[in-house]
């Protein structure tokens, strides 16, 4: 008996280690359905209207809105261009909130808010480690401030993003 799981000790380990390697290359769920809670919430979200971005060049997309609380307020905002996140700046706070990091090479895309409910929906779509097209959503509570939920969506489920009204400035 000793024999027999001495040779098959490797093979089980072996085993678990492939699957364990073929979840992770799988990698998370993407929500496909429009019926997910938070793919409603987030589309009936008010976008906000983004704007160019003249601190680079060339131009790139920025959303900022500022949003009243009770006692205060808080200005969202988000850049599409390289290492950025959805960032929040509450009036009682010095620093700066981090709401959700999107990943490496996944930008931000669209901002949205949801007045009455004072929650922040954002989109981040991109290559996830220059390899695999993601779209990401998320919820961020600014009553709570905290992050309430982030999933990896199919695209297809959304609007196409919404363009600055006003032309790309020039180089």
């Amino acid at each position: 008996m000793k024999k027999l799981i001495g040779r098959r000790a490797p093979a089980l380990v072996v085993g678990a280690g492939m699957v364990l390697a073929l979840a992770g290359a799988a990698g998370p769920c993407t929500v496909k359905s429009g019926d997910h809670p938070l793919v409603r919430a987030y589309l009936s979200a008010e976008p906000v209207t983004p704007v160019w971005n003249p601190d680079i060049s060339p131009p790139e997309p920025m959303w900022i809105q500022k949003v009243e609380l009770p006692g205060g307020s808080v200005t969202v905002s988000a850049r599409c261009c390289v290492g950025q996140r959805f960032v929040a700046r509450f009036s009682d706070e010095s620093s700066p909130r981090t709401m959700f990091t999107p990943g490496d090479y996944v930008y931000p895309s669209e901002l949205r808010v949801a007045l009455r409910e004072r929650v922040v929906y954002g989109r981040a779509s991109g290559l996830a480690g220059g390899i695999t097209k993601v779209t990401k959503i998320f919820a961020y509570d600014l009553d709570r401030r905290r992050l309430v939920e982030s999933v990896d969506v199919d695209p297809g489920l959304l609007p196409p993003v919404r363009e600055p009204a006003s032309p790309r400035p020039g180089r």
